[in-house]
């Protein structure tokens, strides 16, 4: 069956399905991660899943609505003369049937990923004031961590069924705020844990830099903002400042969200006003762009939480082939060249360093390393053999101060 939809906005149609699916590859790679790294229930993983659903749940819209879309906008348009006053009719953007279902449920999963994120910023924000270092909060804290997890899932459930309630359907008012309550609550407490995180990196970090000056020396941490932070799994050292950029662009969605709405109570109206239904060119465009938002924390998390090393080398070391692992892999693809200058007494310490390691790993009995000749070069692994030849040269060739020094890969040669 042909799309119903004007001619004019196919490719636009097109454009945001193929959005949508690469945005549920996003949040199928984020749940196989997590559960391939044991983190099936962490609060990447709750995210995940929610994602992925609420992705699936908006592809399914829109098929249904692209290919029914003359339909769809007629029964949208009957319901809405019919019942103008509905708030559920306003704020859905005029879904009903299935549409209105999954609209639920997209409410439900928005609402959801936001307590979660509060409830992770909760847990940073313990860890970064080491709250959890003392034995009598210790217990309370993680016993509100689980609790936090549980609300995450039960609490958006109680919030939709009152959707339903009679009492709220009869009032706009009480329908946004109760579809709208969790989303703002968590970003009000959300944004109170960043400032309070925020505070405290500041602080060690002044501190930090005002002890390294007294004592003329560098600092070298593992933490952030002030406490130390395990990382493992799908974690690493840049946790905060991922998790940062992940609020930030959530609440930005959130706020999206809720005004999308208020331009689905615009276009209620207007349709309870009209005469025929309204399929023109600009409706169907300004559906089609409607449907944007929805898939975008797939995106989001995939490139926030999914680009970590571990997760970079995991998703290579599965998808690539093997000829092209082993490729990278190669020893003879070094030296990589840095823009750091040396001097020519650097190098000749390397290649003695070098000398000496090809010394001990080749059994020599000769008196001195710096008896290793070019013949003997072939019983030396091959990472110490490329960096000896190519210092060799740069000595011999080289008339300015300092040389281009080759970065080489770490070998685990013996």
């Amino acid at each position: 069956m042909a799309f119903q939809l004007p001619a004019e906005v196919l490719g636009d149609a097109v454009g945001v399905l193929v959005f949508s699916f690469f945005a549920l590859i996003c949040s199928g790679l984020m749940v196989w991660l997590v559960w391939s790294h044991q983190e099936r229930t962490s609060y990447v993983a709750g995210l995940a899943y929610l994602t992925l659903l609420s992705t699936a749940s908006s592809i399914v819209s829109q098929f249904h609505d692209f290919v029914l879309y003359n339909d769809v906008m007629t029964a949208q348009w009957q319901y809405a003369r019919a019942h103008p006053e509905s708030p559920e009719i306003k704020i859905s953007n005029g879904a009903i049937g299935l549409d209105l279902g999954l609209w639920y449920f997209r409410q439900y999963a928005y609402s959801a990923e936001s307590l979660l994120v509060v409830f992770w910023a909760f847990s940073l924000m313990q860890s970064v004031y080491e709250l959890t270092n003392r034995y009598r909060l210790k217990e309370f804290l993680n016993r509100m961590n689980s609790i936090g997890r549980i609300m995450s899932v039960v609490l958006p459930i109680l919030t939709i069924c009152l959707l339903r309630v009679q009492a709220v359907q009869k009032s706009t008012a009480a329908f946004f705020f109760l579809a709208n309550v969790v989303l703002m609550i968590s970003l009000a407490f959300g944004s109170l844990c960043m400032v309070a995180i925020f505070v405290r990196y500041v602080y060690t970090r002044g501190r930090v830099v005002q002890q390294s000056r007294t004592e003329d020396s560098s600092t070298n941490a593992t933490t952030q903002g002030g406490s130390t932070l395990k990382f493992k799994g799908i974690y690493d050292r840049w946790l905060l400042t991922r998790f940062t950029i992940a609020f930030i662009v959530l609440s930005v969605f959130e706020l999206t969200n809720i005004i999308f709405q208020l331009n689905g109570i615009e276009n209620s109206n207007d349709d309870s006003k009209m005469e025929q239904p309204d399929l023109s060119v600009e409706r169907a465009h300004e559906n089609i762009v409607l449907f944007l938002p929805g898939p975008a924390p797939s995106y989001l998390l995939f490139i926030v939480f999914g680009t970590t090393a571990q997760c970079r080398k995991y998703i290579a070391t599965t998808f690539l082939p093997k000829s092209w692992q082993r490729k990278k892999e190669t020893p003879l693809d070094l030296p990589f060249h840095s823009t750091h200058s040396v001097p020519r007494a650097s190098l000749s310490n390397s290649i003695k360093g070098l000398r000496m390691s090809a010394f001990h790993t080749t059994g020599s009995t000769s008196d001195s390393p710096n008896n290793i000749t070019d013949n003997s070069l072939s019983q030396i692994p091959i990472p110490d053999k490329v960096a000896i030849t190519f210092l060799r040269r740069e000595l011999s060739t080289s008339d300015d101060d300092g040389v281009e020094l080759p970065v080489m890969r770490p070998s685990n040669s013996v």
